[in-house]
């Protein structure tokens, strides 16, 4: 299903020199994100699992926060875990949003460009072992 529009915030979860790497490159583009052929985002409810399943002992973690609107131009394809990946329009992004998993997957040559990151944050471990999101996620 098309959506004209998605959530207007989405969320990259990154260590330290990954941030780095991104900062240097102008792309957000994780090792893993290479090797899928898509870039791994996160939607408000799924960065705090997303940090408990892939970075549970990372020290580092860093949150950056995106707008959405600054990737146009793209399109929002509603789906679920296992349907086929969107194939966005030549010079476009499209954002492979799965609800209700939160996974916010975004397809194109384009890539993720850091001039729509709005704020970054350090995610520090708790005392309780489990990331510290900021109160404003």
């Amino acid at each position: 299903m098309e959506l004209t529009t998605g959530p207007e915030r989405i969320f990259k979860l990154c260590v330290a020199d990954e941030s780095a790497r991104f900062q240097a490159a102008g792309t957000i583009r994780s090792e893993l994100d290479a090797a899928d052929g898509f870039i791994h985002l996160s939607d408000r409810t799924s960065a705090p699992v997303v940090a408990g399943l892939f970075f549970s002992t990372a020290k580092d973690l860093r949150l950056i926060e995106l707008a959405s609107s600054k990737l146009a131009p793209l399109s929002w394809v509603v789906g679920k875990m296992g349907d086929a990946a969107p194939t966005p329009a030549e010079g476009e992004l499209a954002i492979h949003y799965l609800i209700p998993e939160g996974c916010v997957h975004v397809f194109g040559a384009g890539g993720v460009p850091t001039s729509a990151i709005v704020r970054e944050e350090a995610v520090p471990l708790g005392a309780d072992g489990k990331h510290v999101f900021p109160d404003w996620l």
